[in-house]
């Protein structure tokens, strides 16, 4: 099976959720499905997730308190002017972060608490499509390289996601031991926890902070590659079957070496996808990828900012593991982005150049004619136009975060 890799590599993804007891779906081997959680443990992921989003006025507003008690440095005194603007520096990335990251909780709650069974029925209705295409098909490609390049891709992907994923688990728990994390300033101020002073507590926190983080994360990655799988296939399928020239009356070359396919498997495989992708975009209205874009432009712009203004003075502070923090997460979100920006929007292009090719390899009175011309290009439409193009989308993006990053600096 060519996509058995990735299953793999999803699965145990998924198979892990079971084991975080507040999960809204997991993966189960025995039964080879998704499977959706009880109504107790999918009640404790809603409040574990909105409980999240609700602690971020208190987290705001903790941050506001520390700003300001402290009382402004006697002149002259240097020493307390840089403390001070070190404070400031450090509650600027922490209040910028947190409240990024609370909106993209929101953002997955909401959208998992209404279509979480409109995501297994899609997320197997793919793995079913693909199961179909291999069995009458796959022989011919399983061994071609340039099938394998693009399975590899993919596959790429999707450990790049969990990795990235599972560092910032283990990573951003880390931030609690220092002064200025916001959920470190809870525990001093609110609870009187003095964290230094009690160190097993502090883990037990950080292991509870992980957690949640791991939680959340967890079911983004799972929306990323749910959204990503039937990208991959149709882009696979419609290049295996992309016409090139006409033998007969009823036969095409098509690429990839595999040989000659009639028309009515070209437009069946064409057709299927475009099926898959009616339905799935009914998923993806409510999603609105558009703002899963905006919280990537969000981040982009506020991080590139704290780079420019802030970074050299991180540096000078020795806040070497904040800079670290604040520029894997600027190149994360640029580089995630840019594959998206990239694949969806090759997809599009794949599928316009097969309608085109089918159109002039035959007749205007033709069947084949008379069916491409109802073809419609496989793209997500809540996003139409953002990916109909690839590489000039992203440095469309790009344009855009620049020019809110100037604007920001110039006041």
């Amino acid at each position: 099976m060519m996509f058995s890799r990735i299953k793999r590599i999803v699965s145990l993804r998924l198979h892990i959720f079971k084991y975080c007891y507040c999960c809204p779906f997991y993966w189960d081997y025995s039964k080879d499905k998704l499977v959706l959680s009880g109504p107790k443990i999918f009640f404790g992921w809603g409040v574990l997730l909105y409980g999240s989003t609700f602690l971020i006025p208190l987290v705001l507003t903790m941050l506001y308190g520390h700003l300001n008690s402290n009382q402004l440095p006697e002149e002259g005194n240097c020493e307390l002017c840089e403390n001070e603007n070190g404070n400031q520096r450090l509650v600027l990335v922490f209040g910028t972060l947190v409240s990024l990251l609370g909106a993209g909780i929101l953002l997955v709650a909401l959208v998992i608490q209404e279509e979480r069974e409109y995501f297994r029925n899609i997320y197997h209705a793919t793995w079913n499509l693909i199961s179909r295409l291999e069995e009458r098909f796959g022989g011919q490609l399983e061994r071609n390289p340039e099938i394998q390049k693009s399975l590899n891709q993919y596959e790429y992907i999707c450990t790049y996601a969990c990795l990235s994923s599972t560092i910032l688990t283990f990573v951003f728990p880390l931030t609690i031991f220092h002064p200025a994390d916001p959920f470190h300033r809870i525990i001093e101020d609110v609870f009187g926890i003095t964290v230094s002073s009690f160190p097993k507590i502090t883990f037990l926190l950080g292991l509870a902070y992980g957690w949640v983080v791991f939680i959340v994360e967890n079911t983004a990655i799972f929306a990323i590659i749910s959204f990503l799988l039937p990208n991959f296939s149709s882009s696979i399928w419609i290049n295996a079957f992309m016409p090139q020239n006409v033998l007969n009356d009823n036969h095409y070359y098509a690429t990839l070496k595999l040989g000659a396919a009639s028309h009515h498997q070209i437009i069946f495989v064409y057709r299927s996808h475009q099926l898959l992708w009616t339905h799935y975009n009914a998923l993806i209205a409510k999603l609105r990828i558009s703002l899963h874009f905006a919280m990537l432009h969000v981040l982009v712009v506020a991080l590139t900012f704290i780079v420019i203004r802030y970074m050299g003075e991180f540096l000078r502070d020795g806040e070497y593991f904040f800079a670290f923090l604040i520029v894997s997460g600027l190149l994360s979100s640029i580089v995630t982005a840019k594959l998206e920006c990239k694949l969806i929007g090759k997809l599009v292009k794949d599928s316009v150049n097969m309608k085109e090719k089918l159109l002039k390899l035959s007749g205007r009175g033709g069947f084949v004619y008379k069916t491409a011309r109802s073809f419609l290009p496989h793209r997500a439409l809540s996003t139409y136009p953002f990916f109909v193009v690839t590489n000039e989308t992203f440095l469309e993006f790009l344009d855009i975060c620049v020019d809110h990053v100037v604007n920001l600096l110039l006041f």
